[in-house]
């Protein structure tokens, strides 16, 4: 068995910071967990790249609306 080490103190914050850039891949839900971290870059002034070959419709259309345009 494997011994568990119990984390004991917050690990401090990470050093980002205006201008570094977020790479995601994958797909954006409208309340998915990683709209945590999109937001998050997106405070601390990060530019957000994100990719994802799209989720589609019954009609067998792409659906574009979680798509976020790149300053």
């Amino acid at each position: 068995m494997t011994t568990y080490h119990a984390l004991r103190n917050k690990p401090a914050k990470a050093p980002y910071k205006p201008g570094d850039i977020l790479v995601l891949f994958g797909e954006l839900f409208s309340r998915g967990y990683a709209n945590g971290l999109v937001e998050e870059a997106e405070r601390l002034g990060m530019q957000v790249v994100t990719a994802t070959v799209g989720r589609r419709e019954r009609t067998v259309a792409l659906d574009h609306s979680m798509r976020k345009k790149l300053h």
